[in-house]
């Protein structure tokens, strides 16, 4: 039994309200939800122990585990659990191969929000008529 973090999930919804009913999930929340120290994985890997199947961690690589470079294989999902993220990390287990494509998008949304506001200021002032 390994415990799994809730950050990626594949469920088999027919089979898992088939098994457990509402009420009773929703009563054991309410039983222990003082012990849960992660509510939604706590409650996840206790209820669901027997029915979780544990995937290949490139699904769901856990940032803070493991460095990048050493990897054999590239992660198709990197989870940056906890305080360890790739823009407050100043010594990056990650290279730029990994970290840039995501500062390109929010560089591309900063560019865009900047464009919106700026047309809705043309827009405002009559500049676009």
């Amino acid at each position: 039994y390994k415990y799994i973090n809730s950050a990626i999930l594949l469920l088999d919804i027919i089979s898992l309200r088939r098994k457990y009913k509402d009420k009773y999930l929703l009563a054991l929340i309410k039983k222990y939800e003082q012990l849960l120290l992660y509510p939604d994985q706590d409650f996840i890997n206790k209820v669901f122990e027997h029915d979780i199947k544990v995937i290949d961690s490139k699904y769901n690589l856990i940032a803070k585990d493991v460095r990048y470079k050493e990897l054999k294989t590239k992660p198709l999902i990197v989870h940056y659990a906890g305080s360890v993220k790739p823009w407050n990390d100043n010594v990056s287990r990650f290279d730029r191969e990994f970290i840039e494509p995501y500062y390109e998008v929010l560089r591309l949304q900063n560019k865009k929000e900047k464009l919106e506001k700026i047309l809705k200021n043309h827009e405002f002032y009559g500049y676009n008529n």
